[in-house]
Parts: structure tokens; sequence; C-alpha cells
């Protein structure tokens, strides 16, 4: 299935993006097991190595799961994680992960952000309202600041620095089967410019000067799938953690370009039908700044004409830019691997994939 939105004007670079939930995710609930997912993963790495040269400049990943190192998670076989990190370090210089290993009895958040640029710097932030059974999979945002100036030849992984107290939460489990806990977690490799008041419009990185014009701000969320009240904070502490990596690189003056931001990821909010996706896109509009989302560019915001992501009726995988970005075109894949032994085709995941091309 293939639909695409257009806007023409002068542009500068050119990114294609893609978004995907992998539906990688272990469970010990009976039927909730995701099946032939080393297939899968075979699956997912053809599809990236169709070319000599990676297709996508970044790739977001939800459900890319880990488990804790005790039991009862000893008997899963961690190996579909493995295979595709490995595989993707063929492909790809740059990897963001979640830089923990995850707690007994959890998961970690399943994100990836794989980049074809240098991350300058990444952070990690777990929602903090949320339901016990989101709470072990420790959905939240991935952030990664990337430099598009230039890209590199050595293969790095980069794991945000991450600060839980997971572990003291789980005694505060309440009768509405919930969990509040904190996490705040940063990790900063660039120099602050103490002149700045607080507004950083460049950073510098090995005496270059990069300004915002080559600074992509990356944002890789997994929301809440149970509940709606969680949801609906889960949006507020979102763009809270987007305003705090972003603000320091906010202009005040005109001599620079504002942040350029993308916000994708499996949101679980469907936009066909759900006042929910009003109320995200209007309270990023009102503490980011002009957010707009790749399907609603072509047909003037009508949501009830966004694409079917999941489920067959449901928009609940989007990207999000900032108004920055002038021309974007989007396609919705559905990749399948073909199983030579028994002779049959999966689809690779529940989900849809969306990919993004933007300037």
């Amino acid at each position: 299935m293939l639909n695409s939105s257009t806007i023409t004007t002068a542009t500068k670079k050119q990114f294609q993006l893609l978004t995907y939930n992998t539906w990688l995710i272990h469970s010990l609930l009976p039927g909730e097991n995701p099946p032939y997912k080393s297939e899968r993963v075979k699956g997912f790495l053809q599809q990236l190595q169709d070319s000599q040269h990676p297709i996508y400049d970044f790739i977001f990943f939800q459900e890319l799961h880990r488990f804790g190192n005790v039991w009862p998670f000893l008997h899963f076989d961690h190996s579909p994680y493995e295979e595709m990190k490995s595989g993707i370090e063929k492909i790809y210089d740059y990897q963001v992960v979640e830089s923990k290993a995850p707690f007994p009895c959890c998961l970690d958040s399943g994100l990836m952000i794989v980049s074809k640029y240098r991350v300058v710097t990444c952070r990690n932030y777990v929602f903090k309202n949320t339901t016990w059974r989101s709470y072990v999979t420790a959905k939240g945002v991935l952030y990664a600041l990337v430099d598009v100036s230039s890209s590199t030849t050595t293969t790095t992984t980069l794991s945000s620095t991450t600060t839980n107290s997971r572990t003291n939460a789980i005694s505060q489990k309440n009768n509405s089967n919930t969990l509040n806990h904190n996490n705040h977690e940063t990790r900063e490799n660039v120099n602050h410019d103490s002149k700045s008041n607080g507004v950083r419009k460049s950073i510098n990185r090995d005496n270059k000067t990069i300004h915002n014009q080559n600074l992509l701000h990356l944002f890789n969320s997994h929301m809440e799938a149970f509940d709606e009240k969680k949801r609906r904070l889960q949006i507020q502490e979102m763009v809270q953690f987007i305003k705090e990596c972003v603000k320091p690189y906010c202009e005040k003056t005109s001599e620079n370009s504002p942040p350029k931001i993308i916000i994708a990821g499996d949101f679980n909010i469907d936009s066909i039908r759900d006042e929910m996706y009003g109320e995200m896109m209007h309270l990023l509009n009102k503490e980011i700044g002009p957010v707009k989302d790749v399907f609603g560019v072509h047909n003037n915001n009508d949501t009830s004409k966004h694409p079917s992501t999941f489920g067959g009726n449901l928009c609940l995988d989007h990207v999000l830019v900032s108004d920055n970005f002038k021309e974007m075109s989007y396609e919705i894949v559905n990749w399948t691997h073909t199983m030579e032994q028994q002779q049959r085709i999966i689809p690779l995941s529940d989900h849809s994939g969306v990919k993004v091309t933007l300037q």
C-alpha cells in the first residue's frame, strides 16, 4: 500500500526516515508472544541491505526488546535483539539505545535510533505514569541529537545514561494496577557556551562550530497501549522532555535557524477517530512550536484521510516534524519475509512501517 503527500518548495538537504514497530517483544502471557522472531529479524535486515549503501538516514525502532538476566527470563531467546543489532552495525554508523541492561522481571525500553550521521548527544526518558503491564516494558522517549553536516565510517553504539528508580517503584503499585516511577537521565557530549545566557545557537565539537541548520533533534516514542488516562499524562511528559532537550538550542535572534525536530514512533493514539490526537498536537504546537504530521500535509490536516498503520483501520504510528521542513512525502510499508522451508510468507510486524522523505 502506498500513500504519499508532497509540498514543493526550495529546500536544502533531503533525509529519508523509517519508523517501525518491530513486534519483537517477549511475553510471559499465554498467546501474546509474537511468533517467528528470528525469521522476521532476517526479513528486516534483508530489507535494509537491499542496497550497498544505507537506504535510510534514520531508523526509529520500537519493541526491539531485551530481558533481564534472572529467572524466569533466562529461557527466552535473546538472539533476535543481538541479531538485529549486529546486522545494523554492518550497515549504519550509529545506534542509540537505552544504556542499562533491563532490571530483573522487566524489559528495556525497546527503543532504538539508527543514524547514518554523527550522534552528538543522547538521552532516554521512561514515563512516570504507566500501567503495570506497560511498566515492565519501560515505555518512554529516546532522544538523539545528530550532526548532518557530515557522516562517518566508524560504527558506534551510543547508550543514553539512565538513572532509574524502578526497583523502588514496585512497592508503589496501587489499586488501579498502575505504577508511578521517577526516571530522569541525561548524557551530554557537547560544550556549553556560558556566554549564551542559556540559549545555544550552536555547539562546538572538536573546535568545529555546528549551527542549528546542521542539527536534527530526533525523538523516538512508544506510548501506553492500555489506559487512556495514563496515555494523556504521558503526552504531557513527552512534551516536557522535548522542551528540556530542545530549549538550549532555541533561537532568540534571526542569525541562525530554529531547531529542526522530528518526533516519531508508535503513539498508540488513533489519529483517525481519537480526540486525544488533537489534544497532543495542540499541546505540541503550544509548548514546542509549529509541528505538523506528515500524514496531514497534502489533505489540509483531514485526519479521516490518515492511513492505517495497525489492525486494518487504526493510525497509531506517526511522524511529526517542525515546520522548518518544507517538503515531505511518505509511504506506508508492509514488509514480509519468505520462509523457504515452510513455503510461506509472513509479515514482519503487526504494525506497518512509515517511510518519510524530508527536506
